[in-house]
């Protein structure tokens, strides 16, 4: 948890071997690669540097179709603020 700043509650409604299926309070439901029981309650983290903006190439695990709330250049990296349903998200841009 040191360092997370992408939190969101969810529940665990599909458990695999290989993944777990996550149910956001929106409905929404997103894949992760970690081990999870089904039924749980759970937090769901995402490291800044973990959550990507894809433009086009379908890469990771998706969480869906996000809106841009800021974007804040400090020289080194652009902090981009994403709102998913009622969730706030940060990410990082090389600049």
């Amino acid at each position: 948890i040191v360092g997370m700043m992408n939190l969101a509650t969810g529940r665990v409604v599909g458990a695999g071997a290989a993944a777990g299926r996550i149910e956001l309070p929106s409905g929404r439901v997103v894949t992760t690669a970690s081990h999870v029981t089904q039924g749980d309650s759970i937090w769901l983290g995402i490291r800044p540097e973990d959550l990507k903006i894809d433009v086009g190439r379908g890469e990771g695990l998706p969480l869906g179709r996000a809106v841009v709330k800021s974007m804040l250049d400090d020289g080194l990296a652009t902090v981009v603020r994403l709102e998913l349903d009622d969730a706030l998200f940060t990410t990082h841009l090389l600049s």
